[in-house]
């Protein structure tokens, strides 16, 4: 099976073979803007197992990862090693660039049900792409959430021991006039 996928600003295209043993063989290859320009194949085994709800316990080449699946207006929210992942089918890809363009907004929200632990940042403070931000415990298991982007943080809409679910907004960061995430 091959499927396309748009995760951020690039296609990938997506081939899941079966393996050995309940496992997928699966190939992700970036798909290039230019014809027959060169692309490079990421290869690995996975297997993915159904825990509960929209939680999955995934092992890719041998390592485990807890992850959620959200499925939202734009596509799905993939949370997988404390990191958030946008898939947009292709169809609906053109659209969210558009969203973008205007401004939406880029937050650090939860991928599944929890409670939060311990909050790393303030408001006023300056954070990178990928810096954790807040630790919530979901399912007896500590996950550090990263800012979507580099920026401010202008708003923190939560705190300790506090209840949350998908789709909350923990955190609010504004991209700082000029700068780009690569």
């Amino acid at each position: 099976m091959s499927q396309d996928y748009v995760i951020g600003e690039k296609t990938y295209r997506v081939r899941v073979g079966s393996g050995e043993a309940g496992a997928f063989d699966v190939a992700i290859l970036e798909r290039p803007q230019e014809e027959g320009a060169q692309v490079e194949a990421r290869r690995f085994s996975a297997r993915i197992v159904w825990v509960e709800g929209n939680t999955y316990a995934l092992w890719l080449d041998g390592k485990k990862y807890l992850g959620q699946v959200v499925s939202g207006p734009e596509g799905d929210e993939v949370f997988i090693g404390g990191e958030n992942y946008l898939v947009v089918p292709p169809q609906k890809a053109t659209r969210r660039r558009a969203v973008a363009a205007h401004g939406a907004a880029k937050n650090v929200t939860p991928p599944m049900p929890g409670v939060v632990i311990k909050v790393l940042v303030g408001v006023g403070d300056r954070v990178e792409k990928g810096q954790g931000v807040i630790v919530v415990s979901a399912m007896k298991m500590e996950t550090t959430l990263a800012s979507p982007r580099s920026g401010i943080v202008t708003r923190i809409n939560t705190c300790v021991e506090a209840q949350v679910k998908p789709g909350d907004v923990l955190i609010e960061v504004e991209e700082e006039e000029g700068a780009k995430d690569g």
